[in-house]
Formats: structure tokens, sequence, C-alpha cells
């Protein structure tokens, strides 16, 4: 399961990466090369049984004090 999940990531990274290569932008891949890595390990982790933590929490944990609501 986990190279099916390797592979479909690996198939939808080409279709936006290789417009980027052909107009040389490679910032770009660079930047969609690492959000992809960071949501192919997230995948992989959870299909590993991981618990992942939710972005969520940390978003919440940042900005409650900030919060005039309790």
């Amino acid at each position: 399961m986990a190279i099916l999940i390797i592979l479909l990531f690996l198939f939808l990274s080409s279709f936006d990466i290789v417009p980027l290569y052909q107009k040389k932008m490679w910032k770009e891949i660079a930047a969609h090369s690492l959000i992809m890595l960071i949501n192919l390990s997230f995948a992989l982790a959870l299909l590993s049984g991981i618990e992942v933590i939710n972005p969520i929490d940390i978003i919440e944990i940042i900005f409650k004090p900030l919060s005039p609501i309790n």
C-alpha cells in the first residue's frame, strides 16, 4: 500500500513539476517538492498507524492567548 501511495504522489507531482521545469522555475519546483515531501511523510505515517499532530492544535496553542474570547 505504501508503494501505491508513493506512486500516486509521484504521478500527481509530475502534473505540476513538468510545466515548472519547462519554464525553469527552480524555486517553485523546490517549494513544491518540499511541500509534497511533507505531505507524503504524513500520509505514510497515517498508513503506518503513527499518530500525527493536527496542525490546528498548534495554531490554537499559538493564538489562544491572543484571543479575548475564552
